[in-house]
């Protein structure tokens, strides 16, 4: 019967991709299991539309895409896959998890090589890219249509309650928070569950190789940045010190959907009108313990004036002749350093002694060599760049600062952690003022708002 269906809807036009290879062919059409699954899907009702035979004809199109586009030796695996999108076992499933099946929905948007976030219509009409697997609560979301081996994350799903319960939670943080998150009262969407579906792709774009190891893990995290306030004494900008011939404020900012976090630390030069670069992080509460994820540094710095700059480039110079030199230098832009230096202070003086540093976001990385059109080999450089610098920075700071260590490195799916000791000494005079203008500041004045002095 397999061998039937798969001829009758496809297989007979591409004739010439099992031509130099029979035995892909045979294993294919004499696959038990593959046969045993389409059966029991055919035998089922179908949700999608009342009639059986348009959607055989719909599983036969992904069944195309993914012989197109995927390499061999998967093809049978995640053939296996994309039936399962349409069994009524999975299908009940989500009527009984609406959250769950809006995001699932997102992940499959996100994995079409040409999606666009904004675009609510364009998915109207289901294009399949990923398959889910799914045994008991278990669920497994799998790019299925491959295109230049993209590198999108297996996302797993532990426990599909649990899941729509967190996802419950996050939109209703998201729904009654002032942040610029909540954009439920934006008319341009056509329903509710297509802004639901937004906010969740916009996430997406933060997710990690190591968040897609346990989805309900990343979700709490953005659900816990919105509700802490550990900096919620500086939603004006308030004076740090002086330094750099100048006045020091620092300020949490909000920003919108399209960035890594909710709210960021934005660092400024009062009367010079220079700003340092910001940094993006989150912060969770693990058991107690608060964590801070550090998700992106960026330079905020859009036009300058020709004064402006010229003192700029000045405090940069600056920066590199007092800094002690070590191997990392050449990578690191200084006032990256002088952001993070200062905000790790801060953290230490709000009793934070844990950093996560977020790296290789695939689905951000692919919308920006989108944006770009960069090549592939372009689009390699351009990532290998990145990660270089970023890590080179924290490298630096350790090298630099006694009392801050490396807990774990980038590598296998990992993230980068660090621990700030309760006694920290730069190793020179410079670095260490950056470090205790953060510590100072926030012992003295984050937990006593009516000593703070706003700009």
């Amino acid at each position: 019967m397999l061998k039937n269906v798969l001829n009758e809807l496809f297989l007979t036009k591409y004739t010439n991709i099992y031509g130099s290879n029979p035995k892909l062919y045979n294993d294919l059409i004499n696959d038990d299991e593959l046969e045993n699954i389409l059966k029991s899907f055919i035998e089922r009702t179908i949700v999608y539309k009342n009639d059986y035979m348009d959607n055989l004809r719909e599983i036969g199109i992904s069944f195309e895409n993914i012989i197109l586009n995927n390499k061999k030796d998967n093809l049978i695996f995640e053939l296996k896959s994309i039936i399962e999108n349409y069994t009524k076992e999975y299908l009940d499933l989500m009527e009984k998890h609406p959250l769950t099946r809006i995001f699932i929905d997102a992940v499959n948007e996100m994995n079409s090589d040409n999606y666009d976030i904004k675009d609510a219509e364009r998915f109207r009409k289901r294009e399949i890219n990923i398959g889910v697997r799914h045994k008991d609560k278990v669920l497994v979301l799998i790019k299925v249509v491959r295109q230049n081996e993209d590198a999108y994350p297996t996302i797993n799903i532990n426990n599909i309650d649990r899941f729509e319960s967190i996802l419950n939670n996050s939109i209703n943080t998201i729904k009654t928070s002032d942040s610029d998150y909540n954009i439920f009262y934006n008319s341009n969407y056509y329903n509710e569950e297509d802004i639901i579906k937004q906010i969740f792709k916009y996430l997406l774009l933060n997710l990690t190789n190591s968040d897609a190891l346990d989805i309900e893990i990343f979700m709490n995290n953005y659900t816990e940045y919105l509700k802490d306030n550990t900096f919620r004494n500086i939603n004006k900008p308030t004076k740090m010190t002086s330094i750099f011939g100048d006045d020091m404020y620092v300020m949490q900012k909000k920003s919108d959907l399209a960035y890594e976090t909710p709210y960021y630390l934005a660092f400024m030069l009062a009367n010079k009108r220079i700003e340092l670069p910001n940094v993006r992080l989150g912060i969770t509460n693990n058991n107690g313990i608060k964590v801070a994820n550090i998700v992106a540094t960026q330079s905020s710095q859009k036009t300058m004036s020709q004064e402006a700059q010229k003192e700029y480039n000045e405090i940069q110079k600056y920066i590199k002749e007092n800094l002690p030199s070590d191997s990392y230098f050449r990578f690191i832009n200084p006032t990256h350093l002088v952001s993070l230096v200062i905000t790790f202070g801060i953290l230490s003086g709000v009793g934070i002694n844990e950093v996560v540093v977020k790296d290789y976001m695939p689905y951000r990385y692919k919308r920006i060599i989108n944006e770009k059109q960069y090549s592939e080999e372009e689009a390699e450089k351009y990532q290998t760049r990145l990660t270089t610098k970023n890590l080179a920075t924290y490298m630096r700071i350790v090298s630099n600062m006694e009392g801050i260590e490396i807990l774990n490195y980038p590598e296998d799916g990992s993230e980068l952690k660090l621990r700030i000791s309760d006694t920290v000494k730069g190793k020179n005079d410079f670095i260490n003022e950056l470090f205790y203008i953060g510590y100072n500041f926030a012992i003295n004045e984050l937990n006593n708002k009516e000593n703070q002095h706003h700009l």
